[in-house]
């Protein structure tokens, strides 16, 4: 077994509607719209002796389900956080994984990938 710690990222979509004050954007976001994101988590960790993965692919499936995508899925964005900035969304995501019920201190790094221009990334 390697000494080495190891990085885990798995890529999900995920898909939003939000919108940003005429004060901070001018315009172009001001009116209510939606992002197809994109969404890295980003896991750490030295892999299981037994298995030799870091997590089960299944269960980080089943844990990025139930914590972000079907409440995301289930509610509009304002009924879930009052910012809606790339910024926060990332900062909130990445506060839900890092709950001890989630991934706990596991999951390093959320990347909120909005654009081709725009990502977003919280991190430890």
């Amino acid at each position: 077994m390697s000494p080495h710690q190891f990085l885990l990222t798995r890529r999900y979509k995920m898909s939003l509607v939000h919108q940003i004050p005429a004060e901070f954007v001018g315009n172009e976001c001001s009116q209510l719209h939606g992002h197809d994101f994109k969404v890295d988590v980003v896991v750490a960790g030295m892999p299981d002796p037994v298995t030799g993965f870091l997590i089960s692919r299944l269960e980080l499936d089943r844990i990025v389900e139930t914590t972000l995508l079907k409440p995301y899925r289930e509610k509009p964005l304002h009924e879930l956080q009052n910012k809606m900035t790339g910024e926060a969304i990332a900062a909130r995501l990445f506060e839900l994984l890092r709950a001890p019920s989630a991934l706990g201190e596991s999951c390093v790094s959320v990347n909120l990938i909005e654009t081709r221009k725009n990502r977003f990334q919280a991190t430890v």
